[in-house]
Parts: C-alpha cells; structure tokens; sequence
C-alpha cells in the first residue's frame, strides 16, 4: 500500500511541477544505519529520560538534536592544516594560481567593490601588489558588476592570464590581462547571466568546465561548458549537485576527475569541504562516487577551495603534493572570509584520506520539543543518509521567534535523508516571520509529517524529493493530504 501511495504520488507532483519524473533516493536511508542515538523531550516520562542519551530542557531543544546528529557523523579533518590561523588576511574570497615560480592570490576588499592582488614564493607568506592594487573594480556603469565585484578566479595559459569572477552577486563575468595586474574586462559580459560563483574551472581538450552556483534557498551547483569562455551552455538539464552545496574545484588525477565541494554543516552554523570522484568532469549523479570529507570547521563556514595545479588542465599538481586553499567565516581586520591553507606531502593519499560520515538514526521519545534556528540557517539538518524518526512528536517554534528567510526552511533534509513520524508547529500567534517548516532537498525523503499554524503553507522541494503522507493545516482546513 505504501509503494502504491508512492507511486500515485510521483505521478501527482510529475503533473503539478513538470520537473519530471521523480525517484526514490538509489541508496534507502534506514538500511546500513551504524549508529543511534535517542534524545527525550522536557516532558517526556521519567523512564524515557533514564533511556535516552540527550534530555532537552524545553528550550532550544534543536542543540540537542544537532549534537545527537553530529555525534553520528563523527566528522574529523582528513587534511592536515599547518596553520590553524588564516595565512592571507587581506581579501576576501581569495582564489590562488601559481605560475611555476610566483603563487598569484585575488580576493575582493572588505567593501567588495575591489579586487586585490597578493604575491608569495613560498605559498604562505603574502605580500600585498601595492603598486597595482586594486587590479580590478567595479564599473561605473552596467548592470553586470557596478555594485560588485568577488570570487575572482585567475589561470594562465600561454602568455595570457584569464580570469572568470562573481559580478554583483549573480553575474559570471571575464577579465583577461598580459601580466596579471592589468586587467580588461570582455565586452561579452556578463559571460553567465543569473549565476554566482565561478570558482572552478578545468579544460578537458579543447572544452572549459565551469561549475557555478545559486546563492540562496538550497544551495546547488550547475555545470557549464564552453570552447571560447564566452559563450556557455549549461550542461545538464537540473542542478548538478544539491543540498546546500557551493563553491567547488576540479582537478584530476590517474585518470579519474575529482570535485572539492563547499557545504554547509550543522543547520549552516559550520562546513565541510567533500571530495567526489568521477570518470568525467559532468558529475553525474548516477556515475559520481562521495569519497568523503577533507576539510571540517564544526564553527565555521568553509567556501571557495582551490587545488593548486600547473596547468589548466588540472591533472599535474607541483611536486606532486596537495596545495587547498580555501576561504572560512572568520572576521578579522575588516575581512571576513580570509584564506586558509592544508598540505600534503602527496596528492593521491591526500584523495585516499577522505572520511565517509557514519550514518543512523536519531529517535525522538514521546513529547515536545521547542526548537529556534541558527541566524540564517536552520534549527537543525539531517544530511549524509541520516535518519530522524519523529516517534509521533510534536516540533514547535518557541514563543517570540522571528524566522524570515523566505527560501530557508527550519528543518532541512538532504539527499538519502529520512525526516518521518512528527508534527511541525509554526506556533503562528507567538511566532514571526515566515516560518517555513521544512525544506527538502533532491532525494530527500518525508513521511508523515504534519505542518501546522505555520504561515507557509507549503513544502519548498527540490525535483526528486520523495513525500509520503504529508498534511498541512491552516485554520482546521487540510490543505494538502496524500
């Protein structure tokens, strides 16, 4: 009966969306759980508190429930970071070329209206290009980047640097330059209208792989192709990866393509840096392999890797060792996304190290759980396979808090993950802003969850996503039963 539910269920959203057909994730989130773990609501009886391994107090109960999580996944750095301070201070965002002798960074300044240029032997010590700087700044007029400028990605080729950058906010923009310092932006821009985020690019023969990103809701990433870096086609009907997934970067190795993938951690308060593998730089979903994580900040949002290569192509690496650098979350001196640095003495046990996160279950004993969210993020998200089993619980958003984003959901379920058996209390008369209740991303999985006095009535979904016997109510009215 359930399988049957399920299909007419498809079918329905098939007719409604024209997304397409939607699936079930390929891997079953409940099947090869290794870990549990039982959390106890504040008015749960006396013996189910003696049974549980977290006891919520009744008030933000959703730190209870992201610890259980994150106690699951048990993530750790594969990658060693020799220093535990960020090595380049002075910009934003930074993205790192090396030409064979000189390490080249470009990140935006703290008003993001200019882009800085920093030099480095020895790919630790920077030295600010103050007789060039700023190298790049925005237009005067425009619509494309007159507000903005960031994530300025640099290579070279030949003779002739290149570089592709983030133009206000939603703008792929090209630049080009003879020496690196003097830069002329293409009449063609923007190159990528509607888009964000150019920070990885590898050539393949004659072909340049871009992989872009959206800014806002679930966070994903789009694949584009292009012979001129000018004109470009997206390369797959869909996102490529979902899930709160960002700012990436290829390069290749012994024959296979790998991608390094910022995301978001814990309800978007941390982040990790994944490494997929796969035999072609598209990273189709049913081809790919998640290798792991690399990089992990449980406090920290992690951004804009880049694996240091010797050529565009992205398959030789100098020395044969492991250069990442990558931007975090963490304000210093005006900036607010400075570089940080890991090492290894080889790249390809640097690809072997990768960590799997454990995956399990979560279970919620009998009772309430008042819950509020991270500042701009969730209350609490089940990623990695992992599953929450509501156990008929009822969630609810505490008296007196203001949730606004409109695309952001206060419980989020990514790819293979389970969210089943619990109400979801938007607490309307005490409560402000929007108050979406929950977001599902592609292949994420929802059974029987009710969302009530909640002033979004609907559940933000991604094509793919799986919901079996959801009901929303507003006012004693069933607005959507399957």
């Amino acid at each position: 009966m359930r399988r049957l539910l399920m299909i007419l269920f498809c079918s329905f959203v098939m007719i409604l969306s024209g997304c397409g057909i939607i699936t079930a994730p390929k891997d079953n989130a409940s099947k090869g759980l290794t870990a549990t773990r039982i959390i106890a609501a504040s008015n749960s009886s006396d013996k189910s508190k003696a049974s549980a391994d977290y006891v919520c107090t009744g008030t933000n109960d959703e730190e209870q429930i992201r610890a259980a999580f994150s106690d699951i996944l048990n993530l750790s750095n594969a990658w060693n970071q020799p220093n535990k301070s960020p090595i380049l201070t002075g910009a934003n965002f930074s993205l790192v070329w090396y030409d064979g002798t000189i390490y080249h960074a470009y990140g935006a300044d703290s008003t993001y209206k200019n882009i800085l240029h920093f030099t480095s032997k020895d790919g630790t010590t920077w030295t600010a290009d103050i007789a060039h700087n700023p190298v790049l700044t925005v237009s005067g007029s425009g619509t494309w980047d007159n507000k903005s400028v960031a994530v300025f990605n640099p290579w070279k080729e030949g003779s002739n640097w290149f570089a592709l950058y983030r133009g206000n906010g939603n703008n792929v923009c090209l630049a080009t330059s003879s020496d690196g310092v003097v830069w002329a932006k293409s009449a063609s821009n923007p190159v990528i209208a509607n888009e964000a985020d150019p920070a990885g690019i590898i050539k393949v023969g004659s072909t340049y792989y871009l992989y872009t990103n959206t800014t806002c809701g679930d966070r994903s990433i789009n694949v584009w192709t292009s012979t001129n870096l000018t004109s470009w086609k997206r390369s797959l009907n869909g996102f490529t990866f979902t899930g709160d997934r960002y700012c990436s970067a290829p390069f290749k190795y012994n024959g296979n393509y790998y991608l390094l993938i910022s995301k978001y951690y814990d309800a978007r308060k941390g982040g990790v840096l994944e490494l997929y593998q796969c035999v072609d730089p598209f990273f189709k979903e049913d081809q790919r392999k998640f290798l792991g994580v690399v990089v992990y900040d449980p406090i920290h949002l992690v951004d804009t890797p880049s694996v240091i290569t010797n050529t565009i192509n992205r398959d030789t690496f100098p020395n044969n060792q492991l250069l990442c650098y990558y931007s975090k979350y963490y304000p210093v001196g005006g900036i607010s996304f400075p570089a940080f640095l890991c090492v290894g003495s080889d790249i390809g046990n640097a690809i072997n190290n990768a960590i799997l996160p454990r995956t399990g279950k979560v279970t919620l004993l009998e009772g309430n759980y008042n819950i509020s969210h991270i500042s701009g993020g969730y209350a609490f998200d089940v990623t990695y396979g992992n599953v929450l089993d509501g156990n008929n619980a009822i969630i609810k958003l505490m008296n007196g808090v203001n949730y606004s984003p409109a695309t952001v959901g206060m419980i989020f379920v990514d790819n293979k993950s389970t969210i089943r058996d619990f109400k979801f209390d938007g607490n309307e008369t005490n409560a402000t802003g929007n108050q979406i209740g929950v977001f599902v991303s592609r292949g994420g999985l929802v059974e029987n969850v009710e969302v009530t006095n909640s002033r979004i009535k609907y559940f933000p979904l991604i094509s793919d996503s799986i919901i079996i016997g959801i009901k929303q109510r507003v006012a004693g009215f069933l607005k959507k039963s399957i």
